[in-house]
C-alpha cells in the first residue's frame, strides 16, 4: 500500500488530466460578436442542441428608476409582457397557454438593479417564432392592461419576497449606506403610497427612454446556425426612427464609512432563529482578489463558526458586481444567543485578512472552480449579463483565468485593507 506522507501533489508531472487549464476549446463564456444595423449588440454561441436560447437584454433596470417613481422600472416589466400586440389581452394562465401552444417557452421579465431581462427557448426550427414574440413584447407593447392589476401583482411579489419588518431593514441599509443617493432604496420595494401614484404615461415614458434596440443586448446560445440567428435578429431589430442617447458611463463609486454601522430586528416573540449578515459596499476593485479575499473569509469564517463556537452548519459569503459598484456579503444562520457573537467573529476574521499570505492555495481554489462553471444555457445568460454589466463585454473564462493568475498576495491584502475593513461593514441581526 502507498503512502501519502510527504505527499506533494505539485511533484508530479501532469499527465492529460491533470493539465491546468490553459485555454478551452470548447469555453462556455465564449461568444461571436455582432453590432446589428440597429445598434443592437449579439452574442452568439452555438451548442449542439436541438433548441436556442435567446435572452433579450435591456441596459436598464431600478437604478433607472426616476426620484419618488421607485418600482417603475419593474412595474414597466410586468406591463409589457402583459400587453402584447397582435395577441388577445388574457391573464397570465392563458398567455403561458397561448405560449404553450406556439412550443416554445418564456421567462417573461426579471427586473435588476442595471438591467431587465426576458428569456425565451424554441426548437431550433422554430427559433425565428420565439425571438419575434420577445421583440414583440418587448418593442410593440399597447400598453392597454389595467394598470391595478400589474399593480396588485407587483404587491403580491412584495408581500412574497420580503415583510414589512424585513423591508424595514433594507431600507435602513440602504440609507447608511447611500444615504440620500437614489441608489438607497433601488435594494428594497416600494411601498403602496409610492407604487399607487405611478401611471400608464410613467410606463410610456420609461419605455419610450429605455427600450430601444441601440440600448439592448442578444444573447444567444443553441443548435441555430450563427447566420440564421443574425438574419432573423437583423430583421426584427431594426434600426428605430428615434434616437437613442445613451446615459453618462458610471464611474466607480466612492463609498463613506457607513452612517450607522449595524440593525438588530429582534422578536416579538420568542426568537427560534437569527440570521447575522455583514454587508461591505466596495468600489470597482480587483474582482479577482476580492474573490480570493471572500474564499479566504468564508473557510475562516467555517473553521470560527461551525467547528469551534458550533453556532452553524454553514456560513455563506458572496460577491456581486454592478456596473459602478461591488457588494461583499456574509450570511449565517445562529441560535438568537449566538448572534451578538457570530457578528463580532465576523468582523474579527475580516479584519485578519490584512495579513493574507495564501495566495497559492486559494488562488488554485478560485481556478478550480472555472473548470466546473454549469455551462447549462440558463447560467450562460446570467454570466454572460453579469460580465456585460460589470465590463461592458462578454469575458471567456481564458481571460478570466489570466488575470486571476496575476493577482498577488498584497493585491488580496489592499482589497482587504482598503475595503473589508470592520469600520466599513455593516451588520444585521434578524430575529425569526
Amino acid at each position: 500500500m502507498s503512502s501519502l506522507t510527504g505527499y506533494n501533489a505539485r511533484d508530479v508531472p501532469f499527465n492529460d488530466t491533470g493539465k491546468r487549464i490553459k485555454t478551452m476549446s470548447n469555453d462556455p463564456l465564449e461568444f461571436k460578436r455582432h453590432l446589428l444595423p440597429s445598434g443592437t449588440r449579439l452574442y452568439y454561441q452555438h451548442r449542439p442542441l436541438p433548441f436556442t436560447g435567446c435572452r433579450v437584454l435591456i441596459h436598464a433596470g431600478s437604478r433607472r428608476d426616476p426620484p419618488k417613481k421607485q418600482e417603475l422600472m419593474h412595474l414597466l416589466e410586468h406591463l409589457v409582457s402583459s400587453d402584447l400586440r397582435g395577441i388577445p389581452s388574457c391573464t397570465l394562465t392563458q398567455l403561458e397557454r397561448w405560449i404553450a401552444e406556439q412550443r416554445f417557452n418564456c421567462m417573461l421579465g426579471m427586473t435588476a438593479l442595471d438591467y431587465t431581462a426576458y428569456n425565451g427557448n424554441a426548437a431550433n426550427a422554430r427559433f425565428g417564432n420565439v425571438l419575434r414574440f420577445l421583440h414583440q413584447m418587448t418593442l410593440q407593447p399597447t400598453f392597454e392592461s389595467p394598470l391595478d392589476k400589474e399593480r396588485e401583482i407587483v404587491r403580491c411579489e412584495r408581500e412574497e419576497s420580503a415583510s414589512p419588518k424585513e423591508r424595514k431593514m433594507m431600507n435602513a441599509r440602504g440609507l447608511a449606506i447611500f444615504g440620500d443617493d437614489p441608489l438607497a432604496r433601488s435594494h428594497s420595494w416600494a411601498e403602496d403610497a409610492e407604487l399607487d401614484q405611478l401611471t400608464i404615461d410613467d410606463a410610456r415614458a420609461a419605455h419610450g427612454r429605455w427600450y430601444h434596440p441601440a440600448n439592448m443586448s442578444l444573447i444567444i446560445v443553441g443548435g441555430i446556425n450563427e447566420n440564421t440567428a443574425l438574419h432573423a435578429a437583423e430583421e426584427l431589430f431594426v434600426p428605430d426612427t428615434r434616437a437613442f442617447v445613451p446615459p453618462d458611463p458610471l464611474p466607480s463609486r466612492a463609498f463613506d464609512l457607513p452612517a450607522k454601522l449595524s440593525y438588530r430586528q429582534k422578536s416579538e416573540t420568542k426568537a427560534e432563529l437569527a440570521e447575522v449578515t455583514a454587508w461591505w459596499f466596495l468600489p470597482m476593485c480587483n474582482a479577482h482578489a476580492l474573490h480570493i479575499a471572500a474564499d479566504a473569509l468564508e473557510e475562516r469564517l467555517t473553521e470560527s463558526i461551525r467547528e469551534k463556537q458550533r453556532a452553524s452548519y454553514g456560513v455563506s459569503v458572496s460577491v456581486e458586481s454592478t456596473a459602478d459598484h461591488r457588494i461583499c456579503n456574509v450570511s449565517v444562520k445562529v441560535q438568537p444567543g449566538y448572534a451578538q457573537r457570530t457578528g463580532l467573529i465576523i468582523l474579527e476574521e475580516a479584519k485578519r485578512l490584512a495579513d493574507f499570505d495564501e495566495l497559492t492555495r486559494f488562488r488554485d481554489k478560485a481556478e478550480l472552480n472555472y473548470e466546473f462553471i454549469e455551462p447549462n444555457i440558463s447560467s450562460t445568460f446570467d454570466a454572460a449579463t453579469a460580465s456585460l454589466i460589470a465590463y461592458g463585454n462578454t469575458v471567456t473564462i481564458a481571460e478570466s483565468l489570466t488575470k486571476l493568475r496575476t493577482v498577488t498576495a498584497e493585491d488580496v491584502r489592499t482589497v482587504a485593507r482598503e475595503h473589508l475593513t470592520p469600520e466599513r461593514a455593516y451588520v444585521e441581526i434578524f430575529e425569526k
